[in-house]
Parts: structure tokens; C-alpha cells; sequence
């Protein structure tokens, strides 16, 4: 997805709280960057968020290794996070448009707990945050304050 200088300005801006740390034009400074980089599974539903977190991420120097925008989806992909090495996941808590408040979130934590539990898991919801997830960075902290937790983990 590609996000002109000037419009990413205006989505980061209005979407996620800005950090004195993080440049639009140049990305991180090298100084909150982790020496390992994650590899992420990212399971979002709302298709501006999900290019901005891969976005800002990205640009924070860790790779999406797998995406899904659905519950289905999402279980369909945990058994490949192993052969993707995937060590973190960011979950939403909800992936129905429709429906603000259901537990498609707490079901993927759970199954990828159950099956891996050396993978950090961050919950990424409205909500009060998903009770079997390892961390929870709530969306209305921001996509950056998300990537700086991706890294810190």
C-alpha cells in the first residue's frame, strides 16, 4: 500500500498519538530499534489500519511474515507461523465490521497460545484487551505506541 509523504502526515496525525521519537519522513531513529527484528502475524479486518500498522512496522525494521483479516482466515494460518518464524502476533479483538464487541480475538490468542506459546501474542483492541494475550496495546494508544511494544518484546 503506498501513502503519499503528505497523506500519511494526515493519517498519522488523526489516527494514532504521535511520538517525538518517530519521523513520518524518516521512520525510527536507530535508537528505539531492537537488535532482533520481529516477525510478525498481523490479524486486522479494517483495511487502513492494516496498512498502517504494516506500514509503520515495516519502517520500524520488523517483517509481516502472515496476514489474515478474518477469523477463518486467521486459524487457517496459525499452523504455518512455525515454517514463517513468526514470534510475534497482533491480534484484533473484533474481525466482524459489523459487530464491535466479539471474542474473534480472544479465540485466535488462545489457539496460537495453545499451539506455540514461545510466540508473543499482543492483543490490539478497543476493548478492555484480550485475556490471553501476553500484551495488550490498546488502540487508542496508537499504531506507534503498538510498533514501539513490537519492538520492546
Amino acid at each position: 500500500m503506498y501513502i503519499s509523504c503528505q497523506n500519511r502526515l494526515y493519517y498519522l496525525q488523526t489516527l494514532v498519538t504521535i511520538n517525538l521519537e518517530y519521523s513520518p519522513i524518516v521512520g525510527y531513529n536507530s535508537g528505539t530499534m531492537s537488535p532482533e527484528n520481529a516477525r510478525v502475524f498481523l490479524v486486522e479486518d479494517n483495511n487502513r489500519k492494516r496498512g498502517l500498522i504494516i506500514e509503520v512496522l515495516e519502517d520500524a525494521g520488523h517483517k509481516i511474515g502472515l496476514v489474515a483479516t478474518s477469523l477463518p482466515e486467521a486459524l487457517k494460518l496459525i499452523d504455518k507461523l512455525r515454517k514463517e518464524r513468526i514470534n510475534v502476533a497482533i491480534v484484533d479483538g473484533s474481525l466482524d465490521p459489523e459487530i464491535s464487541n466479539t471474542d474473534d480475538g480472544e479465540t485466535i490468542a488462545e489457539e496460537i497460545k495453545s499451539k506455540f506459546p514461545e510466540i508473543t501474542v499482543i492483543g490490539h483492541a478497543y476493548e478492555d484487551g484480550l485475556r490471553n494475550a501476553d500484551h495488550n496495546s490498546p488502540k487508542i494508544n496508537g499504531i506507534l505506541a503498538l510498533a514501539d511494544l513490537v519492538t520492546k518484546v
